[in-house]
């Protein structure tokens, strides 16, 4: 189980994937990080870095953003492709892929199953779990803002040294050594019918890292690039060679001290938008992340170089260059009255499925976070009820909604 044990062909995994995938109707900046996520999931919890005394692993949650038709399932499906084609490791271990849909009780029921032992000598066991999520359709992993739910994922992000949860059919569940890694795509619109406003003050959005682009790229439909069949091959090779190595990587000097002083300096640039405040203070976490992700797709060496500093703090700064234009389109409802009321629409049939007729002060609370003054919100819902989108019933005072129509 160590770098040794296997031989790399690619100079740079990540930039392979990204060529492979050229060919795509699909942004780069998608594919970039849908090869940043795939590597680290291959490394699951067995590769980590050592910074103020505390052990940092790779695994990230990273949400690919846009409107429909962008390109975001097509760079997560050959995500999902390469890891499941790395088969036949070692002692007949094997990555473990979660299905599309869990409720919190199936996630950890299936986290609980995902277990990997690894013989290091004859008296060195390590056992850890890890799961790896690759979902299309964020809506269907989280179809609704569940706190429960968001603590249990913020729980299994963190990497803690167990994850214990009390049943009331089964009693306590016990999971030793968990980590989840997460990567989905999904659109302005549900990210604003869905996340409520305080939620970007918590835990869970303050560990994503979201991925933005809203123009689709456009591909000939007869004379696009051929992917080369030998490319996929060697990034399947060296994802089994990276899905084998097991260890601390070496900070070299140099890397630690460019590392230190973004640090020290204030990490700059620093995102300003307000909703990306918490955020923030986790962004050295993330880079020690990515520095770890930089590092191996370079090589096997297990040692972080000033390269792999440097290249890690490029790709989160990219990123992070384009994030307040999702909270603009959240605001904006994507694109007008028109737009917002499609959204109103949409949002209320998915309460209305649940809960039954909705409130109208739920209604006006929704209206009121995409609207950028308070009296456009009772002329958006009178326009509602003129478009025959909704039905009203009950007294002035407890008025009920109820959406027309399905989804």
């Amino acid at each position: 189980m160590t770098q040794e044990n296997a031989q790399r062909r690619l100079k740079s995994w990540i930039d392979a994937f990204v060529e492979y995938t050229d060919g795509l109707p699909t942004p780069e900046i998608y594919r970039r990080w849908g090869a940043i996520n795939a590597l680290a999931g291959l490394l699951e919890r067995r590769v980590w870095v050592k910074t103020a005394g505390r052990e940092a692993y790779p695994n990230l949650y990273t949400l690919l953003v846009g409107p429909p038709g962008v390109g975001k399932s097509e760079v997560l499906r050959e995500v999902s492709r390469i890891w499941k084609s790395v088969k036949d490791l070692p002692s007949g271990r094997k990555l473990h892929v979660a299905p599309d849909n869990m409720t919190k009780a199936a996630l950890i029921k299936t986290l609980s199953k995902a277990s990997t032992r690894l013989v290091l000598s004859e008296i060195d066991l390590v056992e850890y779990h890890s799961l790896l999520v690759v979902s299309s359709e964020f809506s269907v992993f989280l179809p609704t803002y569940d706190t429960t739910f968001m603590s249990v994922l913020t729980d299994l992000y963190d990497c803690r040294d167990d994850y214990t949860e009390e049943r009331i059919s089964t009693g306590e569940s016990f999971i030793p050594n968990p980590q989840l890694h997460l990567i989905g795509g999904t659109t302005p619109g549900f990210m604003a019918s869905t996340f409520p406003e305080q939620a970007w003050t918590m835990g869970f959005s303050s560990r994503l890292i979201l991925i933005y682009c809203e123009e689709p790229v456009r591909v000939s439909l007869f004379h696009g690039n051929s992917r080369p069949e030998n490319l996929w091959a060697n990034l399947v090779h060296d994802a089994k060679s990276i899905a084998g190595l097991y260890g601390q990587l070496e900070w070299l000097p140099e890397a630690a001290a460019l590392l230190e002083a973004w640090d020290e300096s204030g990490r700059k640039p620093v995102p300003t938008h307000p909703k990306l405040a918490t955020y923030n203070t986790r962004r050295i976490l993330q880079v020690i992340k990515l520095v770890i992700i930089a590092a191996i797709s370079r090589s096997n060496e297990m040692k972080v170089r000033e390269e792999d500093v440097t290249t890690a703090l490029a790709w989160l700064i990219e990123a992070e260059q384009h994030m307040p234009s999702i909270f603009k389109e959240m605001n904006s409802g994507g694109g007008g009255t028109s737009s917002l009321l499609l959204d109103l629409h949409h949002w209320a049939l998915g309460v209305a499925a649940k809960t039954g007729p909705i409130r109208e002060g739920r209604l006006i609370n929704y209206v009121s976070q995409k609207v950028q003054y308070p009296s456009q919100v009772l002329p958006i819902l009178q326009l509602a009820v003129k478009n025959g989108m909704f039905e009203i019933s009950g007294p002035d005072e407890a008025r009920l909604w109820t959406p027309k129509g399905g989804q």
